[in-house]
């Protein structure tokens, strides 16, 4: 089911040297708290940097939930996270 979810202009996505912060839109939040993932379980599995391009994560240690950002976003994150963020 995952697959075929897209989340434009509901998700809030944070990042700072410790990890990724996932949370939603005000108006979605009731039963959806926020989401915080470490870094060290984080993998980039690609690394298209390209504003069009995409880069693709695997969140968690032993279920890997893929997820896909734009590359102006991963960008982003990137920056935010400094020196924690993980290297593919």
């Amino acid at each position: 089911m995952r697959r075929f979810a897209s989340y434009n202009n509901c998700l809030i996505l944070g990042a700072d040297p410790m990890g990724l912060l996932l949370s939603v839109n005000v108006l979605f939040r009731l039963g959806h708290p926020a989401l915080f993932i470490p870094w060290n379980e984080v993998v980039v599995t690609t690394n298209d940097w390209s504003s069009a391009g995409r880069v693709e994560m695997k969140l968690g240690q032993s279920e890997q939930v893929p997820f896909r950002i734009e590359g102006l976003l991963a960008t982003q994150l990137r920056d935010a996270a400094g020196q924690g963020w993980p290297m593919p």
